[in-house]
């Protein structure tokens, strides 16, 4: 246990308090391993409990329900899955737990503005401090309303994302104005100044993301990031990978491994960082399983 001793620093362990690490590394000095492997247990049990809320919001009939659902793996009619419809379906703040880990929760909050939600009171009516960020989405251009939330949020020390859903649909309707081949149909030099000739999917993304931005700017917000994504696939199409890597980033240590826990292996990078995360639970579960095995009968008559 010697070895695994001069691991037991802050830096390994980075979301556990120098008060926890000091008192187990104190009861591994008097080699009491009970104590020890008493007090890791605490301290995983503990983890196991830590809660992570997300907050969706948006406007009315922008998709915020069918991003619940992506958010949580489900299809839209799955059992469990958030009701959604062409008219406001959220009337009022609703709870859905992740499939996987029953401790991340995500809130589908009624539409910014609807009738029974002001601008100006919105966010005590949906009670802010429950979340621990907020998704902001948009099935066009964002409002006003979501500008001036974004704002709110920003100033109460929150992190919120803008959203632009259903964009596999614009990605759709821009494809049917070119041929088979990707060649422009209409003709003339006002179709060519206002679209290019051959058909580019980036551009048409490129396109949609720096107008969405280019009107949050106007409506004060400080270099808006938007993040484009669509129902299907929403974990490998589009900003959907990057939108999920951004809130991981974004989060506090302690809150990593419950919203990895949530992403499926799509990629090495959500691999490799489950791996890290998980690595840093493997010291705390051997002194557990160590002290078990020193207290066994056959180990204690071996000895």
């Amino acid at each position: 246990m010697a070895s695994a001793e001069a691991h037991l620093e802050v830096e390994a362990l980075p979301h556990i308090s120098e008060g926890d690490m000091n008192e187990i590394r104190a009861a591994l000095e008097k080699g009491d391993l009970t104590a020890a492997a008493t007090k890791a247990q605490e301290i995983l049990a503990n983890e196991e409990q830590i809660q992570l809320h997300i907050a969706v919001t948006g406007e009315s009939g922008s998709g915020k329900s069918s991003f619940v659902n992506a958010m949580r793996g489900l299809q839209d009619h799955e059992e469990g899955a958030a009701e959604i419809g062409v008219m406001e379906t959220t009337m009022e703040c609703s709870p859905y737990p992740h499939p996987q880990d029953s401790h991340v929760t995500v809130w589908d909050l009624p539409g910014i503005g609807a009738p029974k939600f002001r601008p100006d009171t919105y966010l005590k009516q949906v009670q802010f401090d429950r979340y621990d960020f907020f998704i902001i989405i948009s099935s066009s251009r964002f409002t006003c309303n979501a500008a001036t939330l974004a704002k709110e949020i920003q100033a109460r020390g929150k992190h919120f994302y803008f959203v632009r859903s259903k964009v596999d649909q614009d990605v759709s309707n821009e494809r049917r104005l070119y041929d088979e081949e990707g060649v422009l149909k209409a003709k003339g030099k006002q179709a060519t100044e206002t679209r290019p000739q051959q058909y580019d999917e980036m551009a048409v993304l490129a396109s949609i993301r720096q107008d969405c931005e280019r009107k949050l700017a106007r409506l004060g917000i400080r270099s808006p990031q938007v993040f484009l994504v669509c129902r299907d696939d929403f974990s490998m199409m589009y900003d959907g990978p990057r939108l999920l890597q951004t809130l991981l980033d974004d989060l506090p240590s302690q809150k990593k491994l419950s919203f990895l826990r949530c992403l499926d292996n799509t990629s090495r990078e959500v691999v490799r960082q489950k791996k890290k995360e998980l690595m840093k639970y493997v010291w705390l579960k051997s002194l557990v399983v160590w002290s078990i095995r020193c207290s066994h009968p056959w180990f204690l008559y071996c000895r």
